[in-house]
This record gives C-alpha cells, structure tokens and sequence, in this order.
C-alpha cells in the first residue's frame, strides 16, 4: 500500500479490493491494519470471505461505510 500511495502523485486511490487474510489474528494487529487502511482515504474497501467475520467486525468498527463484505452473489458497480 505504501508503494502505490508514493506512486499515486496526489491522487486518491478510489478502491480497494481484495482477501485480507485476516482470519485468526488478533485484534490488535486488526485495529493497526485499519487505522493504516483508513489513513490512506479509501473510499471503497471491499474485503471477502479469508478476512474472517470477526476480523471484518473490527474492520467495519473502525472503517465504517467506506467497508463492505462480499459474498459469492456480490456484484460492485463500478
């Protein structure tokens, strides 16, 4: 994320999509992963099924609206 942020020259990075591998760490590591995510003003965060429900708890209490869970039937407008 870093590397893409210095190379992005100003601009906002719109989304971000992907399986964070989250499942099973603890909270702590979570919370520093999101406040990091939430630093960068992504507006949309989209995060699958190898995040964990839990771990995607953590996430939506800190990132808010700007995160969602997809599901097999999850379709993105875009």
């Amino acid at each position: 994320m870093k590397d893409i942020v210095k190379t992005k020259n100003g601009y906002r990075i719109k989304s971000l999509i992907g399986g964070f591998h989250l499942k099973g760490m603890i909270e702590e590591d979570i919370v520093n992963i999101s406040e990091t995510m939430k630093g960068y003003d992504i507006r949309y965060i989209y995060t699958g099924h190898c995040t964990g429900i839990d771990e995607y708890g953590i996430m939506k209490r800190i990132l808010g609206d700007r995160v969602s869970y997809l599901t097999t039937s999850s379709s993105i407008i875009i």
